[in-house]
């Protein structure tokens, strides 16, 4: 049941109708029923893994919250010995360690063997031949949609209630609804438990004008799945399955569209979600801000799957940043080279590591951990000639506050990350380098002009769908990155002309639509 299906507009209407009509203080039951429902009707074989996260992490966080509450207390007498008192904390934190460790190890191990399986495998026959089967075989089990998101986000809450930042759940149906929220279960954004929970327990009551903008998000994210998302999907696989039949400039132009491709792809699904919750008068987290405005590879990603972006910082960056390792090596830096060089080496390195996390994040082969590399790399580069940039920027006379010099960064790095976005759009590592060998050397622009567009699966026709619908997502990048929400300057408009733009969306549904893949297509981010 796919996010844009029939099926899926039948299911959310009655969760709708069911939720409302429910008394106040179960809503949060029959939110829980209908996600557990969403989720069995996807991968009604493997929901055992969902209840294992969820069963695993609620018990776990109750453990560190009981320890917690310990180290708080003052056990016997007010003055206790201050030795016996630090013997007793140390055990404590001993203890919690042990707790966040196993049920990590269990999560983790989760997401290891059935996203990671086939690598391992493939892995343990080279230093285990045998002659008939293998080691392992991870075939037969389908990978649980969304197991990624759902297993960052509980490990997230974990880890808070480990911090102390929060106590633990102690109602396991309101913990496991908190996992398993049907609009985001499948491709995030990764929720924290602080900024979600409360709202999916607290009663609402229907709303017309909440109703009105979350449908107006929904049909927005259809308009952009089915009817650009789903186009452009064929430019980009016509090429990349014979990418040795094309030259650079072609090659550069389907990793810029599925850079577009997967831009309209996963923005749609967090509007569906995000509409379908509001809705009900949830607000989830906000996991885009106008990427393509972004002027340089770590801004893009400040901007893009937002909510990744800040687990990687709150639960890898930081954590690595003040370990004994780094803190060791700051240290010799800052006593050879100064502190400004410590800092920048500091988190260069560590930048590397994190992007090289978030290309495993995103698959078992080979090119996503290249992927990493890529965004790593360009960034921990980027920290590093920072001054030397700055300097020459002096020495030109460029204002870094001009227009011209910020459409300049904001090219640049399109073209970085259409070169990275080709590393995933491969078939595999090999040919991505080759790909990229290409796009560097053999650029032929010729190309571009000669007729060959014409014969990737879009014709004119789709290619002037596809300029005017991108002509408005941009249009709305653009005035949200000056600051003036859309939906919030639609509600003042008068109403003809509100019906107006409510009658085009539909109709541009029903009749753009591509032929094959009406109300059908799968999202990109569901396979992470």
């Amino acid at each position: 049941m796919s996010l844009t299906s029939v099926r899926f507009l039948f299911f959310i209407v009655a969760v709708f109708f069911v939720y409302f009509v429910t008394p106040k203080r179960y809503q949060y039951l029959t939110l829980l029923a209908g996600s557990y429902v969403f989720y069995y009707w996807l991968s009604a074989g493997v929901m055992v893994f969902l209840l294992i996260t969820t069963a695993t992490v609620f018990f776990g966080a109750l453990a560190l919250e009981r320890c917690n509450a310990r180290m708080r207390s003052q056990p016997g007498d007010a003055t206790p010995d201050p030795a016996a008192r630090a013997a007793r904390k140390k055990s404590l934190s001993a203890q919690k360690k042990w707790i966040l460790t196993a049920v990590l190890l269990v999560n983790f191990g989760i997401l290891a063997l059935l996203k990671y399986g086939e690598l391992i495998n493939a892995t343990l026959r080279l230093v285990w031949p045998v002659s008939t089967g293998d080691p392992l075989s991870f075939r037969a089990l389908a990978l649980p949609l969304g197991i990624s998101f759902y297993t960052f986000q509980s490990v997230g809450y974990l880890i808070d209630v480990y911090r102390g930042k929060y106590a633990a759940e102690r109602n396991p149906a309101k913990f496991a609804l908190f996992v398993s929220f049907f609009p985001q279960i499948i491709q995030g954004p990764i929720a924290r438990y602080d900024s979600l929970a409360q709202q999916l327990f607290e009663p609402h009551t229907f709303d017309f004008q909440r109703a009105k903008d979350g449908i107006l998000l929904i049909g927005w994210g259809f308009i952009k799945k089915l009817i650009v998302a789903d186009r452009l999907a064929a430019l980009v696989t016509t090429v990349f399955a014979q990418p040795a039949d094309y030259g650079g400039s072609i090659l550069f132009v389907a990793a810029f569209t599925y850079g577009l491709q997967v831009y309209c792809d996963f923005s749609a699904g967090m509007d569906i979600a995000g509409g379908v919750a509001e809705v009900m008068g949830i607000r989830i987290a906000k996991n885009f801000q106008q990427p393509y405005y972004a002027n340089a590879i770590a801004d893009f990603w400040r901007r893009w799957h937002i909510t990744l972006g800040t687990w990687m910082r709150d639960y890898l960056f930081y954590p690595l940043s003040l370990s004994r390792p780094f803190g060791r090596l700051a240290k010799a830096v800052r006593t050879r080279w100064g502190m400004r060089w410590s800092k920048i080496i500091a988190s260069g390195i560590i930048s590397f590591i994190v992007f090289t996390v978030v290309g495993i994040w995103h698959g078992a082969e080979v090119k996503y951990i290249l992927y990493g590399f890529w965004n790593g790399t360009l960034i921990m580069l980027a920290i590093l000639l920072e001054p030397l940039f700055a300097r020459a920027l002096t020495a030109l006379h460029i204002r870094q506050d001009s227009r011209a010099w910020r459409a300049f960064r904001i090219v640049r790095t399109l073209v970085l990350l259409s070169i990275g976005r080709s590393i995933v759009c491969s078939l595999s590592a090999s040919t991505a380098l080759a790909a990229i060998g290409k796009m560097v050397f053999a650029f032929a622009p010729a190309d571009l002009f000669g007729g060959t567009l014409g014969t990737l699966g879009m014709n004119g026709f789709d290619y002037a769908v596809v300029a005017a619908v991108l002509a408005v997502v941009f249009w709305i990048d653009h005035l949200h990155e000056q600051g003036k929400p859309v939906r919030a300057s639609l509600a003042r408009a008068p109403l003809v002309w509100r019906w107006a733009l409510y009658f085009v969306m539909i109709f541009a549904l029903l009749m753009l639509t591509p032929a094959g893949g009406t109300l059908s297509g799968n999202f990109i981010y569901a396979q992470f």
